[in-house]
């Protein structure tokens, strides 16, 4: 049997009070974007690579998620309302100035494809040639479709004159959607051929689409609105959000997990399609305009005045792929242990009364202060892994020593160390 020294158990218990002491903070962290102009769109091509467009031309790039990014010359003066990439080399940007650009060298080089079509809102590809673009040009229409990459774009018919388009969307060449002001909403199911107006069942201003597949899809607007489809667009019903601000941007990973961000720092999760919605901290009162998620892991959302912030969390399917939940409330630990720089957190949720349980997860020092909250939200039961790359909340690498990880529910605390070594 195992025997510890009294003096130091009392301290570890000490510790562990200071621990339980402090209070949840944010599972999204700040980013340095090096910028104080308006970020109105960020999209990834993968955990690593992604870009953010802004006002007055920004574009920014970075290669490493985020921990830096860099500006890139866009060319124009316009505000990049919207960006967005096929994969790693091939992307697209619309301004309000009517301009389009396009970059195949992932954004060393931008290039004008077209300028002066009015207000563009939103860009779309679904692939290298095929695309969209939507906003409120003089004259009518206000779509745009390119079938060779942006070199030429052609004008597709509305059917709605004089209506401005915020959002499209869509889920290959055939199959699209566009949402604007006033409720209008419309939809295609022959590349826009054809457009065919949609009843939303609301008059307010509607700001984002996304679908998850042909049948399942959201749509984010003025004063809080959110709609949802389970038939591909042709019934839309209301769901509440519990916040009257206005959401700017919706993305989902499934047809179960998303986000919603908008006014005053507000950022909404779902994991249920959007049937309860519940605020996240997003630590900042500024306006977030577009939110990104690369995959079910790692997630970003930009705002004013060079808001960037970052999400983290990897969940695997350890125990579901057993088809058995985890027994017990568990803090595994990380591994590697000692670690640098980096090391990954396994802890296990075990199946209660509801199928989600309020968790957080934070790294503390030895004096008992906050040094990183690694995750803070709703989990459902299984086992998760989550990573910790050396840094505090505010992105600063920490010195090495002894630090103790705290898994913490609403009735249990687990509690314990790690090293991270030089």
């Amino acid at each position: 049997m195992m025997k510890f020294n009294t003096l130091s158990t009392y301290f570890f218990i000490f510790l562990s009070c200071l621990v339980c002491a402090a209070q949840a903070q944010p599972i999204w962290t700040p980013q340095t974007s090096g910028t104080t102009e308006f970020l109105f769109s960020i999209h990834f091509v993968d955990a690593m690579k992604g870009w953010a467009s802004g006002s007055n031309g920004t574009m920014l790039h970075t290669s490493d998620g985020g921990s830096s990014w860099a500006p890139q010359t866009s060319g124009v003066t316009g505000n990049l309302m919207s960006v967005y990439f096929v994969d790693a080399t091939n992307g697209w940007a619309v301004s309000t100035n009517g301009d389009i650009i396009h970059t195949s060298d992932g954004g060393n080089t931008w290039t004008l494809q077209t300028s002066g079509l009015g207000k563009l809102c939103s860009v779309y590809f679904v692939d290298a040639t095929t695309g969209w673009a939507v906003g409120r040009m003089v004259p009518d229409p206000s779509i745009l479709h390119t079938t060779d990459g942006g070199v030429t774009w052609n004008p597709q018919n509305s059917g709605l004159a004089g209506e401005g388009f915020f959002s499209t969307f869509f889920i290959d060449a055939t199959t699209g959607w566009a949402v604007g002001s006033g409720g209008v909403t419309v939809r295609t199911t022959d590349g826009g051929a054809t457009w065919n107006f949609v009843f939303s069942q609301t008059s307010a201003f509607l700001y984002s689409v996304y679908f998850t597949d042909a049948t399942n899809g959201w749509i984010a607007g003025r004063s809080g609105t959110i709609l949802h489809s389970s038939d591909g667009g042709t019934i839309w019903r209301r769901q509440i959000s519990g916040t009257a601000e206005d959401l700017f941007s919706i993305r989902f990973v499934n047809a179960t997990t998303g986000w919603a961000v908008g006014t005053k720092g507000t950022i909404l999760h779902t994991s249920d399609g959007g049937t309860t919605w519940t605020p996240q901290t997003s630590g900042t009162a500024e306006q977030l305009n577009s939110v990104h998620f690369a995959d079910a892991t790692t997630g970003w959302a930009v705002g004013w005045n060079g808001t960037i912030l970052r999400a983290n969390i990897v969940a695997t399917d350890i125990e579901e792929a057993s088809g058995e939940a985890p027994a017990l409330f568990r803090l595994v630990g990380n591994y590697p242990n000692p670690f640098n720089p980096a090391t990954t957190v396994r802890f296990e949720i075990p199946a209660r009364g509801s199928l989600n349980q309020p968790v957080s997860m934070s790294v503390y020092n030895m004096l008992g202060q906050l040094v990183r909250t690694l995750y803070e939200g709703s989990l459902t039961a299984g086992a998760y892994e989550i990573a910790w790359d050396g840094t505090d909340q505010s992105g600063e690498r920490v010195s090495s020593g002894i630090y103790l990880l705290q898994l913490r529910s609403e009735a249990v605390i687990k509690t314990k160390t790690m090293v991270l070594t030089k």
